[in-house]
């Protein structure tokens, strides 16, 4: 009788081997997999994507501070409202930009899909 599980012959990036098991007819991990490799790219592609970069960070840390020090009293309320309102606006500017930048990149890949396309010819649904 055949094993349900084996190990995964894959190397990990501090080449040691890989501890995974894996079923069946399968021979490697989800993460050794070659037939995988372009799932695993677009999945670390969106993770890195969604971290927090480092000026909505500083932002974060700077609304802090600013409540900390109103909260006692080291800063008078009315004169963090103005600070607060200029960083309202900076973060709007942010979303801007990333709303421009991915629109950008949304007639980038529809112009490149037409010219493989063949040109002009309109999409038939």
């Amino acid at each position: 009788m055949a094993a349900l599980f084996s190990v995964c012959p894959g190397v990990t990036r501090r080449n040691s081997p890989c501890t995974q098991s894996v079923e069946g007819a399968q021979t490697y991990c989800h993460h050794h997999d070659p037939e995988r490799s372009r799932e695993r790219s677009r999945s670390a592609s969106r993770a890195a994507k969604a971290k927090s970069n480092p000026l909505m960070r500083s932002l974060h840390k700077r609304l802090e501070k600013l409540a900390e020090d109103v909260a006692s009293g080291e800063l008078a309320p009315y004169r963090a409202a103005v600070v607060v309102q200029a960083l309202n606006t900076r973060i709007r500017l942010v979303e801007v930009e990333r709303r421009v930048a991915e629109q950008e990149e949304l007639l980038a890949r529809l112009e490149m899909l037409e010219r493989a396309r063949g040109g002009g010819r309109p999409w038939r649904a």
